[in-house]
């Protein structure tokens, strides 16, 4: 659902301003963003794009701004679930830009989100410029447009499990930080019952960075992000069944959520190629690097 919102102050028309719908991008495939995002989970990086045409000169006369103002277009996400918010692309407009489309971005770690994401494209006022009309907007950040489109996150899909245990009280090593625990060997096994992050309990720097959401942690969720998703394709990829009868595996387990993960993550890539990358650390690992975007913005 889109809500846009009157404002005390003139707003340009739609006309001047047309904001398209947003969309999902999956490295070089985009697609139209859906109402819900199925067999979503936190490992998952929602990344999303969303068309924005501007007339520069129609704005400033409908808003009655001077020729010098200055405005900005931003994207930004909220999650309900979680109270956190932040913004993705900043494009500044001044009066080179006639009548031009941009794409505006946001790249939403699935950690820092539940239920669902609010996306929101504003037009922003950075200057007013030599304005005395009245009905001008003259504060800077004053949103002269606002569009929001909403993403539900659960749909059929579940939350990915974690769990919060004392290492030293299982054959687990004491000191290590987390581990996934699942059955490699049976991908048809559901998720919920027989998959579990489990985090250890002693280390109270991974147990912050998992139930805090503080951006000083950013790193270590990156990391368990990147090892969960590396232990679930590399095991998947080493089974015959799912390299070649992927279709078989029901909805909810464990071997259809890793395909899915393929298809979002390898686009156009088949699960043989995969698979023989993925018997070649060399060529998988970097890949998987590049197309969860490890570490780039910490």
């Amino acid at each position: 659902m889109s809500i846009i919102r009157r404002r005390p102050y003139a707003t340009p028309t739609s006309e001047h301003v047309k904001i398209g719908a947003w969309n999902i991008m999956n490295g070089d495939d985009m697609h139209q963003l859906p109402a819900f995002l199925p067999d979503w989970d936190p490992a998952v990086v929602i990344h999303a794009s969303v068309p924005v045409r501007v007339d520069y000169a129609g704005v400033l006369a409908d808003c009655h701004l001077g020729p010098d103002a200055r405005l900005r277009l931003a994207a930004i996400w909220t999650s309900p679930g979680t109270g956190l918010r932040d913004h993705g692309d900043l494009i500044d407009l001044d009066s080179q830009n006639i009548n031009d489309q941009f794409y505006a971005s946001v790249r939403i770690d699935g950690t820092l989100v539940s239920h669902e994401v609010q996306l929101t494209t504003q037009l922003v006022l950075l200057s007013p410029g030599k304005s005395a009309h009245p009905l001008a907007p003259k504060l800077p950040g004053s949103i002269v447009v606002a569009q929001t489109q909403t993403l539900q996150l659960e749909g059929k899909g579940s939350r990915f499990p974690v769990e919060v245990i004392d290492f030293a009280s299982t054959y687990y090593p004491d000191r290590a930080a987390w581990v996934l625990y699942w059955d490699e060997e049976d991908l048809h096994q559901t998720v919920l019952g027989h998959m579990c992050l489990y985090i250890n309990a002693r280390h109270t720097r991974v147990m912050r960075a998992v139930s805090q959401l503080q951006l000083e942690d950013v790193g270590i969720r990156e990391a368990i992000r990147l090892d969960v998703a590396r232990t679930l394709l590399l095991g998947a990829l080493n089974h015959d069944e799912f390299l070649h009868r992927p279709q078989v595996f029901a909805e909810g387990s464990v071997g259809a959520a890793i395909y899915a993960m393929t298809q979002l993550y390898f686009p156009g890539t088949s699960l043989t190629q995969l698979g023989y990358e993925a018997a070649h650390s060399s060529l998988f690992e970097p890949k998987l690097q590049a197309t969860l975007q490890a570490f780039w913005d910490i």
